[in-house]
């Protein structure tokens, strides 16, 4: 976007209708640790359950919306009626495969590089995006 600009100063404004930052990506033992246990008990009623596990592990309800969202793209679970209920016999993935994932992490990364970090930083990753190539379709298609 910023390829062959050239100009003396360049104001940014940054602006997220929602932080993801400061929601820390759940770790592999907290995946696990949720998934053994609805396969001990072969289902979890959201509205019901969820709150009660929020309270029990000190996570948020949203924590626990995100990685049954990762659970589901990844086939580990499905929902019938509003109730979760584990996959029989699903492929073995790895849970940064899955594209609600990795779109979080993407988010935080560019949350943290363009709010949070230094003018310093930013100034040096704004120079950098601007050194680097022009993609041919965007050369041919004027973007």
């Amino acid at each position: 976007m910023l390829q062959g600009v050239d100009f003396k100063r360049l104001l940014v404004c940054f602006k997220t209708s929602s932080s993801n930052y400061f929601r820390s990506l759940p770790n592999r033992e907290e995946f696990k640790w949720l998934y053994q246990s609805l396969l001990t008990r072969k289902y979890f009623d959201y509205k019901v359950d969820a709150p009660k596990l929020a309270q029990h592990k000190g996570w948020k309800l949203e924590k626990i919306k995100f990685m049954f969202q990762v659970f589901h793209e990844l086939h580990f679970v499905t929902r019938q009626n509003g109730v979760i209920i584990p996959t029989d016999n699903p492929s073995k993935k790895d849970l940064t495969e899955a594209e609600v994932y990795q779109e979080r992490k993407q988010s935080m990364e560019l949350e943290e590089l363009l709010i949070y970090s230094s003018y310093t930083q930013l100034k040096a990753w704004i120079s950098e995006q601007m050194k680097a190539e022009i993609p041919e379709e965007e050369k041919i298609y004027g973007l």
